[in-house]
């Protein structure tokens, strides 16, 4: 609460701070791996705010920013209706409603509240779909390794299909270790990832540094793993296996405090105007269900298209 309040919108050191925010784009713009991940996004969600980078221009607004301009900004998010508070620990209910009360009983937030005002919402219109998959080449001279990324846009994320998404990384893990490491040894290792977007669009990806005659191999494993994936030629037994596993991994984890608060988070943020407690209980089984049943004949209809 004494960190809110003593919240000042101050321009000391802004000037300093926006060139080197500026500086380190054109040192961006000179590396080929900072130039692959801008525009690797770019394609993937073409004319969308998910695939947009500050330029030199956005940087030249917020250099222009006033002090009132910022004060107005804190005083819309930093309202009580916009916050939610999350105890979690070794304390009992009474105590920790009290300290709540005590605390932010009296709190109506930073500044004045504006006319009108309303919780800010983030909300973004669905992306595009992409492009047909597209293959981008950046040489960088007197490496002995060569990065490979591939990703692929994925439909809504929900609940409901959440856990099919994770169990299919994991089975396509498998079969990047076997390829790349285990018959070749092309890598010490590749990577699948799941990444969540506002509003519930997801991105399946693959990563991995291979020497440098490598590469065509890599990009091959990613397409083929990709296609495997899409098309749910996927192998029941190693499904099987990693759908147990996570299921067994989320009981696990909730163990501590902070995967605690983690699940507390989750719950709420996708549930609103309901009891927090019912959300949770109802939220933790009930994922660990979804993760023993969901099949891989979901998969395909998760993946668009890949890039």
């Amino acid at each position: 609460r004494y960190r809110m309040d003593d919240l000042i919108a101050d321009t000391d050191g802004r000037i300093d701070w926006v060139k080197g925010q500026k500086g380190d784009i054109l040192k961006w713009m000179k590396k080929p791996d900072e130039t692959a991940g801008q525009l690797q996004s770019q394609r993937l969600f073409p004319g969308h705010p998910y695939g947009e980078f500050l330029t030199h221009k956005d940087w030249d607004v917020i250099d222009k920013m006033t002090v009132g301009q910022s004060q107005t900004f804190l005083s819309t998010v930093l309202r009580p209706k916009n916050m939610t508070m999350y105890i979690v620990g070794n304390i009992e209910v009474d105590e920790a409603r009290d300290a709540a009360k005590t605390y932010f009983g009296g709190w109506s937030g930073w500044g004045k509240e504006p006319a009108g005002w309303a919780p800010p919402k983030r909300e973004y219109a669905p992306p595009p779909p992409p492009p047909e998959r597209q293959i981008l080449l950046f040489n960088k001279d007197n490496v002995t390794q060569t990065q490979v990324s591939y990703q692929c846009q994925l439909t809504p994320i929900t609940q409901e299909n959440e856990w099919a998404v994770q169990v299919m990384a994991d089975v396509v893990s498998d079969g990047l270790w076997l390829a790349l490491r285990e018959q070749t040894g092309a890598s010490y290792g590749a990577y699948p990832y799941v990444d969540f977007q506002p509003g519930g669009v997801g991105i399946f990806g693959q990563g991995v540094s291979v020497q440098n005659d490598s590469t065509a191999f890599a990009v091959k494993v990613f397409i083929d793993q990709g296609e495997r994936a899409k098309s749910g030629k996927l192998y029941d037994r190693i499904v099987a296996t990693q759908k147990f596993s996570n299921a067994q991994a989320y009981v696990l984890g909730q163990v501590s405090t902070s995967a605690m608060f983690g699940r507390l988070v989750t719950a709420m943020t996708d549930t609103s105007n309901a009891d927090v407690l019912s959300i949770f209980a109802a939220y933790s089984w009930n994922l660990v269900q979804v993760v023993l049943e969901q099949a891989h004949v979901e998969f395909p209809e998760q993946i668009q298209s890949s890039e």
